[in-house]
């Protein structure tokens, strides 16, 4: 699949900011999304978005913002089949994960992953779009409700208890302090004989019994077929949700939707299963803690506990102190000097990241141009983008800035030269974005370096952010824990509430002793933007 280097950037969509770490998750399960599609339609295989992924493809055409991960399902028998058929049709590499490949999962779907681990080599980068980490896709099965009610009490019934000695098995293999473990293997084996007298099976015991539970739960769930049934549902929903089924012939045929730079196969009748599973599924509610959120959290964690260099922003409060003083003392000279020479106009330089973000800037660029003895000058910071290769790819920015700025070109005004009194820029990443940087030479730390006063505005505008809303806080570790904000003088930012979690999040950062310092430097003032 091909992306423009610009998808791999931050953005704020509606209202929230998506990292850039999880565009490349995005895009890596969008190339998993295209291998099983390939090999679906080559093997007569259905399937259709399901979740967050459906809610997505018809409200957003493409993923929900704060959704991290995608979601697929099938009907029983294609499920089966694809199940059984994917070491044949899918290209090399890839995996099945389910309750039958391995015995500590506890899952009763399956997904399809593009390998067992962290990979970092070029071919395997190059494919899935710089991200590492294992990427797949969530597979749901979609079986048949008995039409008797009674059998379909019955089939519940004993799937639930099956279910229920899956769980004790699977604590004592566990060894969960929750039960108790010198009692708990004598129930277990009372339980697995009733089990098996009920059932007809046999559970060997030499083997993980919670595992072989747990495909009986599978095989149980596809009990009826579509001849047998009127009714279609996710077995597990269904057990505790006799609301949560569908007209079989609602996943009968399918239509292809936008998503992201691709398509995705929806149910024909996407719009009544949508309100069945949402309500008024127009409305954007966000999901703050389905799953630890991105998913590859652990997976990088996991890197790190081994020993692995991120290209991670890791400095001290102690550091930061440091600097501070070091720059003081530098400031203190310039201006001395600048006094001595009898230099009393006064500069202020403002830096913009692309044209299309110049509307935070506006409001005090408009300010600073109003008073007297002020030469404003504007300047547009050089921006590369990053490729997977470790190579730079120039960014040509072919915005158009508002009629009344005036952009003066990088060779003509040298701040390095010039020691602006004031400097306001918009990048605060400095190199530590995945997607691109700006020239090293307008990192913040250099930018303070020249000036008497750095004001950081950010290029981006949010919504306002929810205390609970973890997801949110979670990804302001990308913009709020970055040099840009840290260095300046001055942060402004859109709303006191903002400004509380900003100050909360740096001192989450950086420690308690810390807070004093935010509370000063950031202050909340309208910023403009959309």
């Amino acid at each position: 699949m091909e992306f423009d280097k610009n998808y791999f950037e931050a953005e704020v969509r509606e209202g929230f900011y998506v990292t850039s770490d999880i565009k490349h998750a995005w895009a890596a399960q969008l190339e998993v999304l295209s291998d099983v599609d390939k090999a679906c339609r080559e093997n007569g295989i259905q399937y259709f978005a399901e979740w967050g992924t459906l809610l997505g493809a018809i409200r957003h055409h493409g993923f929900i913002p704060w959704d991290d991960d995608m979601d697929i399902c099938m009907r029983r028998p294609d499920y089966n089949r694809f199940l059984e058929a994917a070491k044949d049709i899918m290209p090399e590499g890839y995996e099945i994960f389910d309750m039958n490949t391995d015995a500590d999962n506890d899952n009763a779907i399956a997904r399809i992953i593009n390998g067992r681990n962290i990979n970092c080599d070029g071919i395997h980068l190059e494919k899935f779009h710089g991200f590492p980490y294992v990427a797949g896709i969530d597979i749901f099965p979609l079986d048949y409700i008995a039409a008797d009610e009674e059998d379909d009490k019955f089939q519940c019934d004993l799937i639930d208890i099956v279910w229920t000695v899956e769980k004790l098995a699977r604590n004592i293999e566990n060894k969960c302090n929750e039960i108790n473990l010198e009692k708990a293997p004598a129930e277990l084996e009372l339980r697995l004989s009733q089990v098996e007298e009920l059932c007809g099976v046999t559970v060997d015991r030499n083997k993980s019994i919670a595992q072989q539970l747990l495909i009986l739960v599978d095989k149980l769930s596809g009990l009826y077929t579509e001849k047998e049934a009127d009714y279609i549902t996710l077995m597990h929903v269904w057990l505790g949700n006799k609301n949560y089924k569908f007209p079989k012939e609602y996943y009968r045929k399918e239509i292809r939707v936008p998503f992201e730079n691709t398509e995705i196969p929806v149910p024909v009748e996407y719009d009544a299963i949508l309100k069945i599973k949402y309500g008024d599924y127009m409305i954007p509610v966000h999901n703050w803690d389905t799953h630890e959120y991105p998913f590859f959290v652990k997976q990088k964690k996991h890197c790190i506990d081994e020993g692995t260099q991120f290209n991670d922003y890791k400095d001290t409060y102690n550091d930061y102190i440091q600097y501070k003083e070091q720059n003081s003392a530098m400031r203190k000279a310039k201006k001395i000097i600048k006094d001595f020479n009898g230099d009393t106009h006064k500069t202020v330089l403002f830096l913009s990241y692309k044209a299309e973000n110049w509307n935070t800037m506006d409001n005090i660029y408009k300010k600073y141009c109003q008073e007297k003895d002020i030469k404003v000058i504007v300047q547009c910071v050089p921006y590369y983008y990053k490729n997977i290769d470790g190579t730079f790819e120039k960014y040509i920015d072919g915005g158009m800035y508002p009629e009344y700025v005036t952009i003066t070109p990088i060779e003509d005004y040298n701040y390095v030269n010039e020691n602006p009194d004031v400097i306001v820029f918009q990048y605060p990443y400095d190199n530590y974005n995945s997607a691109g940087t700006t020239d090293p030479v307008f990192y913040s730390y250099n930018l303070a370096s020249h000036t008497q006063k750095l004001i950081y505005i950010p290029y981006f505008r949010t919504d306002e952010i929810d205390e609970n809303d973890m997801r949110a806080y979670t990804n302001m570790d990308a913009y709020v824990t970055m040099p840009g904000v840290v260095y300046a003088d001055k942060v402004i930012v859109q709303s006191e509430g903002i400004k509380k979690l900003y100050i909360k999040k740096l001192t989450d950062f950086f420690g308690e002793e810390s807070e004093d310092e935010w509370e000063d430097k950031i202050e909340a003032e309208d910023i403009g933007g959309i």
